[in-house]
């Protein structure tokens, strides 16, 4: 069992099971505290600072975490391991070419080590140029094939590059990467086929439900009889409204009764539309919207964390202004939608009026959406939102997408 906060470490081994133990159970804060006190005790104690490294990498500390990982290097610069978790924060905190620095030096030190290879292919998703990734993947796939991450970093790289046949089965295992919420849903995984019943449920973010519901309409006459679609609670309204011939929960626990097959619905793409994901818009219905957003032109300014490459989703507030004064000159009203505080802020920056309520609420947000002139929106659930209406949509799209855009 791992030693309680406070306790004495003597040994490197002593605080290398620590470590070990502590990360395992995935108790990062209480980590945290732990590693802080071996280090306290012990400041060369490379196990405590790697440890207390990826505690505070997990839990969103990413300088802290670079600069334990920096001194751990420092201190025994022959580990591959310290210089892997350096690469992995780097990679995190957007600095990609010092994190391929670090996970070169690792590679350096053992050249087979599968997780590294995996996190070096995770430098080339969203940069531009997926084939390294894609070499970098393959190869860690076959080195440590345990390793979900390795298989759904290849994936995304070779979807950059729009080679879905070869995608679809490194994207299958993203469903056991570690953070994915599991289902137990009953029956065998639909594979396509005619089936009696089916569930679909939801995964990842807003956004991609939306994208990835736009191939239900494939998916319906497949099924005889009864078809549910799980999906975030703040999408179920809406919906049911887009597809009143199924049964729409917001939460696992929510199904009841049987069914003979279920699928994820990230990876309906692979199994319609011959297999490469459909552009399919005016999917979803909204209730009457507000007439007084005749003439109106909504904006969404930003989308995406830190970890979801923000900074390549969002322009500066500067780059709005010249769009806000076009669209004024047309003869329309620009009007912000974007959700939370920085959303009003921004809307005051340029001078424009804020719907709050179709920030702050999403059956808003469609109705306003359905009702205005048009949408213009960096990469985010409003897009998804526009889209899937059939409104015209201006999208602001980073030159290093995603391969959703």
């Amino acid at each position: 069992p791992p030693l309680p906060s406070g306790a004495s470490v003597q040994t490197y081994e002593q605080a290398t099971a620590l470590r070990a133990s502590a990360i395992d159970r995935a108790d990062y804060r209480a980590a945290v505290e732990i590693f802080d006190t071996v280090s306290r005790q012990w400041i060369d104690n490379v196990p405590a600072l790697v440890g207390l490294g990826i505690a505070q990498s997990e839990i969103g500390n990413y300088g802290t975490a670079i600069a334990l990982f920096s001194y751990a290097c420092g201190l025994r610069n022959d580990i591959p391991g310290c210089w892997a978790n350096l690469g992995a924060a780097l990679r995190k905190a957007g600095h990609t070419d010092y994190a391929r620095r670090a996970l070169d030096r690792a590679l350096q030190l053992d050249p087979n080590d599968g997780t590294v290879l995996g996190n070096m292919a995770g430098t080339y998703v969203n940069t531009g140029d997926p084939q390294p990734g894609v070499d970098y993947g393959k190869r860690a796939c076959e080195l440590d094939p345990q390793n979900m991450s390795n298989f759904n970093n290849t994936a995304l790289c070779l979807m950059e590059q729009g080679k879905w046949a070869e995608a679809w089965p490194y994207w299958r295992k993203r469903l056991h990467t570690a953070g994915y919420k599991q289902r137990d849903y009953p029956g065998r995984r639909w594979e396509g086929e005619e089936v009696g019943s089916l569930v679909v449920h939801g995964e990842q973010g807003l956004g991609d439900e939306v994208m990835f519901l736009g191939c239900m309409p494939d998916v319906f006459p497949r099924v005889r009889g009864r078809v549910v679609i799980e999906v975030a609670p703040r999408l179920v309204t809406l919906m049911a409204a887009a597809f009143p011939e199924a049964e729409v929960i917001g939460r696992p626990e929510d199904f009841k009764g049987d069914a003979e097959a279920w699928i994820a619905m990230g990876d309906l793409p692979e199994l319609c539309n011959g297999g490469v994901p459909p552009k399919r818009s005016g999917y979803m219905k909204a209730r009457a919207g507000n007439t007084a957003l005749k003439g109106a032109v909504l904006l969404a300014f930003k989308g995406g964390t830190h970890r979801t490459h923000e900074v390549l989703r969002n322009p500066p507030v500067e780059a709005w202004k010249p769009i806000v004064d076009a669209i004024k000159r047309s003869g329309r009203t620009p009007l912000s939608i974007q959700y939370g505080k920085g959303g009003e802020e921004k809307a005051q920056e340029l001078g424009i009026e804020h719907l709050k309520l179709a920030a702050d609420d999403l059956d808003e947000q469609v109705a306003a959406i359905a009702s205005a002139d048009m949408l213009i929106s960096v990469q985010q659930t409003a897009l998804h939102f526009g889209g899937a209406l059939g409104k015209p949509v201006v999208g602001i799209i980073s030159d290093m997408p995603a391969w959703r855009y």
